[in-house]
């Protein structure tokens, strides 16, 4: 999996996620980027945004586009690396061949919602 994980989130999911491709925005000296600047950046590099943001949801909506894929991280109860890794580590492969094709998840406390793309 290729991630860009947003400011918003830990960088330590950098090492934590190490088997992976993860880029972190602050160690790419984007700390101060919009989301409009990270979103095409996953796109162009072919990452998947992980965020908090729901900004990027609303990015997807405006501009109906099938890429980039998005995770929205809707738990507040995995604040840091150590709680929201091995998370990230379960679900992702399970949703490997909806966010390869385009989709909008939003991990939640007791759910999981996936929006296809693009969303209309």
């Amino acid at each position: 999996m290729r991630l860009l994980i947003d400011n918003n989130l830990p960088p330590g999911l950098v090492d934590a996620l190490n088997d992976w491709d993860v880029v972190h925005a602050q160690k790419l000296g984007l700390q101060a980027a919009s989301d409009r600047v990270l979103f095409d950046l996953a796109a162009q590099e072919g990452r998947i945004v992980v965020s908090q943001d729901a900004d990027f949801g609303t990015l997807l909506a405006q501009l109906g586009v099938q890429a980039p894929s998005v995770i929205l991280v809707r738990r507040p109860d995995l604040p840091t690396t150590e709680l929201l890794a091995p998370v990230l580590r379960i679900e992702l492969p399970r949703f490997k061949d909806v966010l390869d094709r385009g989709a909008l998840l939003i991990l939640e406390m007791k759910r999981i919602r996936i929006r296809h793309l693009p969303i209309s």
